[in-house]
């Protein structure tokens, strides 16, 4: 399997939407935060719970397009020089390495949030 195609953290990809987005200024509203991005307050909300979160393609894109970060990293926390490059050089190479994610899933639906597995759950219910 590779990296692209492993079931991602959604908490961990949450916790670092969060650093990112609230690293300037931790009392940040996600309201305005959500409107400076260009996206719906309640899908910016829904990637960042910290108790529930379901990390939005739409999200991951504005953050990779407003902090200049490698897709790669916000995904896995593992940091992809190559697609951190190809992400700076064509914002639409991110979203063809998001499209390969089980993050592209509920992209095309647009109905709800993305389902990935938080790794420590699994394990806990065996």
């Amino acid at each position: 399997m590779s990296s692209t195609e492993q079931t991602i953290d959604r908490f961990a990809v949450a916790a670092r939407l969060r650093a990112l987005l609230f690293s300037q200024n931790a009392d940040a509203n996600p309201s305005a935060l959500a409107e400076s991005l260009g996206l719906r307050e309640s899908t910016l909300r829904a990637s960042i719970d910290e108790e529930s979160p379901r990390p939005w393609v739409e999200v991951v894109l504005a953050v990779v397009r407003r902090f200049g970060v490698d897709p790669t990293w916000i995904l896995t926390g593992v940091y992809d020089q190559a697609t951190h490059r190809a992400a700076l050089e064509d914002e639409s190479n991110a979203e063809r390495l998001l499209s390969r994610t089980m993050l592209a899933r509920d992209r095309q639906y647009r109905e709800s949030a993305v389902d990935v597995v938080h790794r420590s759950s699994r394990s806990e219910a065996k």
